[in-house]
């Protein structure tokens, strides 16, 4: 499986959670928690689902919506600054055939009403694979509902 034909990019994401860091970080790595946000609305058929968050460790998700393509998400994660960073790597794959391989920086930044979310992501793209836009597109999606997550959860308590 490699990536035959790739063109390069990268792209920054920014949202602020109703949390702080400490919070919001906990909320973005405990596996129960990432479970409820990374997983989705329920149009998502789960397969499989691991995570072992240490440097070192690694997070599986394989997925498919609505009975369509299934959906592999396959991380590393390399520095872990407890409540402000993440630096990880991943592939993605599309019914086994890898889409990207990417280069992540996640950062927990204290701000007025909680925390600043920061998401940065390099990647290598198949060429008629997969875009940069649709990863960014699926990047935001899952970021507004970790948000989403965040604020529900602190409603509750």
């Amino acid at each position: 499986m490699s990536l035959q034909t790739v063109t390069f990019d990268g792209f920054q994401i920014e949202r602020t959670v109703a949390a702080a860091p400490g919070e919001a970080f906990r909320a973005y790595t405990d596996p129960a928690a990432k479970a409820v946000w990374f997983d989705g609305d329920g149009a998502w058929t789960l397969f499989e689902r691991s995570l072992d968050f240490r440097p070192g460790g690694t997070e599986v998700s394989v997925s498919a919506l609505d009975g369509g393509d299934r959906y592999g998400y396959f991380a590393r994660f390399h520095d872990i600054a407890d409540g402000q960073r993440i630096v990880l790597s991943y592939d993605m794959e599309m019914n086994g055939e890898r889409l990207s391989t990417s280069l992540v920086v996640v950062e927990f930044q204290p701000a007025p009403g909680g925390t600043n979310v920061i998401y940065s992501e390099t990647a290598v793209f198949a060429k008629d694979r997969d875009t940069v836009e649709s990863r960014r597109d699926g990047c935001a999606w899952l970021l507004d509902q970790f948000a989403q997550y965040v604020a529900a959860r602190r409603l509750a308590a």
